[in-house]
């Protein structure tokens, strides 16, 4: 179906601007909350809630990652490179994990080395899924649009239920 080979070449091009950064690509300053909104927002543009708009970082959703201890507390009001990376990956994550889940999956927080180590792993594995998967999918013939929906949805869960098993 080409309107579905075309949507999912398009989705490929956005996922390659988004240009979520390895760990060196992070900031390197501290940053507050506002500008830490607006850079994860900078981020994630490529996530759509259920009306197809950029789902929006916020203050609150930020503040509650804190008090359910699945991002660090930020130091002095300011927000550190491991910080950012927590936020990215608890963002992209939450997609499809429970809060709890990625907590389980995510290193201490007091393990540098690790968190980077884990960061540049995760974004490396993400580029290298999304270039896979368009470029199957974009020249994938599919019966119809519901036939794409339900394979893309059917691998997805699979490759979750993978995941929690592993953790």
């Amino acid at each position: 179906m080409e309107e579905t080979s075309a949507k999912l070449a398009e989705l490929g091009n956005d996922i390659k601007n988004a240009e979520i950064p390895m760990w060196t690509g992070l900031p390197i300053l501290e940053l507050y909350m506002d500008q830490v909104i607006i850079l994860l927002n900078s981020y994630m543009r490529i996530i759509k809630d259920e009306n197809g708009e950029s789902e929006t970082i916020t203050k609150n959703m930020i503040n509650n990652y804190v008090k359910m201890k699945v991002v660090p507390a930020p130091v002095k009001k300011k927000y550190s490179r491991t910080h950012i990376a927590y936020l990215i990956m608890v963002c992209i994550m939450k997609q499809i994990f429970s809060i709890s889940m990625i907590k389980s999956m995510l290193p201490d927080f007091d393990d540098e080395e690790k968190i980077k180590a884990t960061y540049n792993s995760f974004v490396k594995h993400l580029v290298s899924a999304s270039e896979e998967y368009i470029e199957k999918y974009s020249s994938s013939d599919f019966a119809s649009a519901e036939d794409s929906i339900m394979k893309l949805s059917s691998e997805a869960i699979v490759l979750k239920i993978m995941a929690e098993r592993l953790v």
